[in-house]
């Protein structure tokens, strides 16, 4: 009997092991992915997205040259523990880094660490476009999704060649349209910093500065510039010295007018900028010009609103051409000059936004040549920045292109520039 006992004692303790919580301390890491997956040499404070299995904010990082325990001059300065499957490692690149493959291991406080085999390359900064004379930088930012759903934000030259990363929106705080920010160079008081600025799901403003070293840049830490709750945000822009934003805004409750807030980007004071009709309809896409002027879209027109006041008695409804049916959305105004773009809806047609040019004041459209087509354009020397949309089908559709296009609103010559979305220049 005894020695039965002593059994079936034994077995229940290996049952208690089996289901213990050292059992779950053994799961294993593993390392999957990473984004951006290569750099160039000479990278500074570049973030890199680590994704995987069984991370832990105890989570440490290495680079290591492929097959090696060669960290091959990449250095993690800092990594951000974001859930149990992504952590954020922050690396410098030597100018004689290693041009190789490198493995990346995640190891944890117990001791537990798994790797995965050659998810990050460096390149020769020979090969970098960015490592050509007199190039034109920074000029406009754009996003690109992530591969958790997140969106990481950009800065590049003219050409849209040479690309920076500037900062990643987390899949889970990112939010509708949270890449489509605004962006200022040089801050006002400064020479070298640029400062982007991007709303999250949680109804935050955020932004960051970053400092400008020939075509490598420096990012500030992401902070919060204003909660607009109870308001939810529908879009914003910057002034072009960095230090406001605007912000258009609806009450989260459906109820009272729409506005455009301008918030300070240094204390987060905000003032009423304008405020729309007490039906709730107001603006929607706006853009401001360099000196204060607001742009928004209506159903029919594009809305200029003066500085001088802030509600209706300040509104001029622009001639906008052709109205019927389409509707007339993203104003972009030109700061060098008194021209205006904006889209306007192809009647009869499913995602086809002309680009249409005119005064900024109102009058006739000013482009020429054949129809072009794109959404949430901004100007940089003279030409705009737009994404790119392909002609309609036969069927009536338009789609995007999944480009950055640059179009000269004088003869509409379309030149492809970088893959991405939603440009904003300086």
């Amino acid at each position: 009997m005894n020695a039965w006992k002593v059994l079936v004692g034994a077995i229940l303790v290996l049952v208690i092991l089996a289901f213990s919580p050292i059992g779950i301390a053994a799961t294993p890491i593993k390392v999957t992915a990473a984004t951006p997956a290569s750099t160039y040499q000479g990278t500074i404070s570049l973030d890199v997205v680590v994704n995987g299995s069984g991370f832990d904010n105890t989570s440490k990082v290495q680079f290591l040259v492929s097959g090696t325990t060669n960290p091959g001059g990449v250095t993690v300065k800092k990594v951000v523990f974001h859930n149990s499957g992504e952590v954020v490692a922050t690396i410098d690149v030597a100018d004689t880094a290693n041009i190789a493959n490198f493995d990346i291991v995640v190891m944890l406080s117990d001791g537990r660490k798994g790797k995965g085999t050659t998810l990050f390359a460096v390149q020769s900064k020979t090969a970098d476009p960015c490592n050509v004379s007199g190039i034109d930088f920074p000029a406009f930012t754009y996003w690109l999704p992530t591969a958790t759903k997140g969106q990481q934000i950009y800065v590049a030259d003219a050409t849209g060649k040479c690309s920076r990363p500037v900062y990643e929106i987390p899949g889970s705080v990112a939010g509708a349209g949270a890449g489509a920010g605004a962006f200022s160079y040089p801050v006002l008081g400064t020479m070298d910093v640029g400062r982007v600025t991007w709303r999250e799901g949680d109804g935050g403003i955020y932004g960051l500065t970053f400092k400008v070293t020939g075509t490598s840049i420096t990012p500030t830490a992401r902070q919060l510039i204003v909660d607009t709750l109870p308001y939810g945000v529908i879009d914003t822009d910057m002034n072009k010295e960095g230090t406001t934003v605007y912000a258009s805004v609806v009450p989260t409750s459906g109820t009272g007018p729409g506005k455009i807030l301008a918030i300070d980007v240094n204390s987060g004071a905000s003032r009423d900028a304008f405020v729309g009709p007490a039906d709730g309809s107001g603006p929607g896409y706006i853009s401001v010009n360099e000196d204060g002027t607001l742009f928004f879209g209506g159903p029919s027109e594009i809305v200029r609103v003066d500085p001088s006041c802030a509600d209706m008695s300040c509104v001029t409804h622009l001639a906008t051409g052709p109205t019927g049916s389409g509707q007339n959305i993203f104003p972009a105004p030109n700061l060098t000059d008194d021209r205006l773009v904006y889209s306007s809806v192809l009647p009869g047609y499913f995602g086809c936004w002309l680009i249409q040019v005119i005064p900024d004041t109102g009058g006739s459209l000013l482009n020429s040549g054949q129809p072009r087509y794109g959404s949430q354009s901004t100007w940089y020397a003279g030409k705009i920045l737009t994404n790119g949309i392909k002609p309609p089908t036969g069927s009536g559709r338009c789609y995007t292109t999944g480009m950055i296009t640059q179009i000269d609103p004088a003869t509409s010559a379309e030149t492809p520039l970088v893959k991405g979305s939603d440009p904003n220049s300086r």
